[in-house]
C-alpha cells in the first residue's frame, strides 16, 4: 500500500530544493495562522511564488535543512510567535516544530 501524496508538501520540499541547487532566491518565510508560507523569486521569472503549507500540528518541513539562510527565519519566526503570547513558552509556542 502506498501512502498518500501530500501535494503542499510535495511542493514545499521541492521549492527548497530549488533553492538550495540555486535555481530560486528565497525572498521571506514566515508563519500565519494554522500554516507556513514562503515567498520565492524563480531565476528567469519576473513574479514571486508564494507557497502555503498547513501546519495542524505546528511543524512543517525545514527549508533551513537544505537551503542554511532559511535558518534565521525559520527560528525568527517561532520567536515572534512566542512574542504575541503571554508568558512564553505557551502551548502554541512549545506546539511548534521544524521538522529537519
Amino acid at each position: 500500500m502506498t501512502e498518500p501524496r501530500d501535494p503542499a508538501t510535495e511542493d514545499w520540499t521541492r521549492a527548497a530544493r530549488r533553492l538550495a541547487a540555486g535555481q530560486a532566491t528565497l525572498v521571506s518565510l514566515w508563519g500565519d495562522v494554522g500554516c507556513v508560507r514562503m515567498a520565492l523569486h524563480d531565476h528567469g521569472r519576473a513574479d514571486l511564488t508564494i507557497l502555503t503549507l498547513p501546519c495542524p500540528d505546528g511543524g512543517f518541513p525545514s527549508v533551513g535543512a537544505v537551503h542554511p539562510p532559511a535558518i534565521r527565519l525559520e527560528l525568527s519566526s517561532t520567536a515572534a510567535a512566542c512574542a504575541w503570547h503571554s508568558p512564553p513558552p505557551c502551548s502554541i509556542c512549545r506546539r511548534v516544530s521544524v521538522v529537519r
